[in-house]
Formats: C-alpha cells, sequence, structure tokens
C-alpha cells in the first residue's frame, strides 16, 4: 500500500507531493505502532485539507472526501487502502489550499520580519503584504539603477565587479526598505546566491528556481537516476524531502532523529549502508550547500 501511494505521488506540484509524503509517513509510523507520530502525520494532514476552499470548482467535486479529511480522527481510522484512495483524490486538489495567515518564518535582520503572509519591517514594525513588500522592493532597486552607475550596469546586464556589488549592497542595506541577500531569498522564496543574480532575479533578467522546485528536482533526481533503491529507502528520501523544505537545513545527526526514525528505528543508518549511507549524506548537505 505504501508502493501504491508512492506511484500515486505528483510530480510537479510541491503541496501535492508534501500531502502524499506525509500521507505514507502516516502509514509507515502506523506500521511501526508509532502512535503520537501516526497522530501528528493525521493533524498535519487533516490541516492541509482544512485549506482547500469548497468555492472551487474542482475542490467541491470532491466534497464527500475534503469534509470528512478534514479530522484528523477520520485519517486514523482509515485502512491502507483506504488512505491510498483519499491520497489519489486530494493531492492533486492541494495546489488550491488558501493561503496561512499564521506566521511562517521570522527573520531577525535590520527589523524585519518576514512571515507567509506578509512582512513587518522599520523601527515602527511597518506592516505590508509580502507581495506589496516585493513590488517596494523592486521600485527601489530600479529607482538605484538611475543613480548609482554600479546598479545601472548590472540592470543593464553587465558582470560587475566585487567592490561594484559591495557598492550595491551598502546601498541596498542602508536604504529603504533594507534590502539584504537573505531577505531577497526568503521574500522571494529561493536559495542563496550571489547578490548580483539574486537582484538579476528582483529585475527579471534571470530567473532563480525556487526553493521547492531545487529540492524536489534534487532529490527526483537522485531517485531516478539509483533504480535499484528499496521501497523503504524511496520513502526516506520523501521524508529528507518534507524534512529539507520545511526547516531549510539538514545535518548528518538530523538523519538518525526524527522523523526519519519514523522510517526506521536506526534512522539513516537502518536504512542505507557503506558507500550508499555516504551518498545520501553528501546528497542531504548537498541540498542546503
Amino acid at each position: 500500500m505504501i508502493a501504491a501511494v508512492l506511484r500515486a505521488r505528483s510530480a510537479i506540484e510541491p503541496k501535492a507531493i508534501r500531502f502524499e509524503t506525509e500521507a505514507v509517513e502516516l502509514l509507515v509510523a502506523r506500521l511501526g505502532a508509532h502512535d503520537g507520530a501516526a497522530r501528528a502525520c493525521a493533524e498535519s494532514l487533516s490541516a492541509q485539507v482544512a485549506e482547500l476552499p469548497l468555492t472551487v470548482n474542482s475542490v467541491a467535486r470532491e466534497r464527500a472526501t475534503v469534509e470528512p479529511a478534514r479530522s484528523a480522527e477520520w485519517w486514523l481510522g482509515l485502512s491502507a487502502g483506504e488512505v491510498t484512495n483519499a491520497v489519489a483524490r486530494l493531492a492533486p486538489l492541494m495546489k488550491f489550499r488558501a493561503r496561512r495567515l499564521d506566521p511562517m518564518l521570522v527573520l531577525d535582520i535590520d527589523d524585519l520580519t518576514v512571515i507567509k503572509e506578509g512582512v513587518e519591517f522599520g523601527r515602527e514594525n511597518e506592516r505590508a503584504a509580502t507581495l506589496a513588500y516585493r513590488e517596494r522592493i523592486e521600485a527601489y532597486v530600479r529607482a538605484l539603477a538611475e543613480r548609482s552607475p554600479a546598479m545601472s550596469r548590472l540592470a543593464e546586464g553587465a558582470e560587475l565587479s566585487e567592490a561594484e556589488l559591495g557598492e550595491i549592497a551598502d546601498l541596498l542595506r542602508t536604504g529603504s526598505p533594507g534590502i539584504t541577500p537573505e531577505v531577497i531569498c526568503r521574500v522571494y522564496d529561493v536559495r542563496p546566491a550571489q547578490l548580483g543574480r539574486l537582484l538579476r532575479h528582483v529585475l527579471g533578467l534571470e530567473r532563480l528556481a525556487s526553493w521547492p522546485e531545487v529540492v524536489t528536482r534534487t532529490i527526483d533526481g537522485f531517485i531516478a537516476s539509483h533504480t535499484t533503491l528499496t521501497e523503504l529507502q524511496i520513502q526516506f528520501l520523501r521524508t529528507l524531502r518534507t524534512f529539507v523544505l520545511q526547516n531549510r537545513r539538514v545535518q548528518r545527526a538530523d538523519l538518525i532523529r526524527a522523523p526519519f526514525t519514523q522510517v526506521h528505528p536506526k534512522g539513516a543508518r537502518g536504512v542505507f549502508g557503506g558507500p550508499q549511507l555516504e551518498e545520501v549524506i553528501a546528497l542531504a548537505e548537498g541540498l542546503v550547500a
């Protein structure tokens, strides 16, 4: 049944991938009699379903599954086959999930706090929606191009020297709304990159892949290139993807702790051995390098 859920997974949509992965984690936790882990998975699944708007026709057509699936108890009461069927019906709908209103992350950078749906910045904690804050950054960067020769050259596609990038970094950091590479990465949901590339992304001159795209593509590529992986090993890698997407970090020690010990009591050591274990560790560390 776990294999059936894995085969049903979406290849592209990150929200669907997360939903499918946590459904597999639910089954694994139940097989291992890890009641606490199973309940945590069930509560997460029900919370995701609760964000599906029944005003969308595609969601409304699955009302009979959506409404009971908003309860964690419902998930805990399903058989393995019923979980697989529910995933097949609900995972494709995850792209319609309504936005969360609760804070998702906090940055202690120059009095800037970024949350998933909004941004608070400045000494007076002025509040702006994330989209509006992006627009402020873009407007500031474009205006800077009119008074900074270095920024003007960057906007025209020129490669800048380290000194020119340093000059731009100072202007961004001391201006309003106080921009740093870390802030750009968080607000635009991209991996850390050289400042010039980040600014070209802001200006629409270069597209940087989003964090979910990078992580999903890397894990899926690893699985595709290792054709002898077992179902347990694939499940471990899916759990690794979910962990990295949620935490934006992973260390070697994490791989022998929860949630990886829900896949196997020994974590990575119980799923992979020898050179293969080192390869998985390198994969994990490379995701956040």
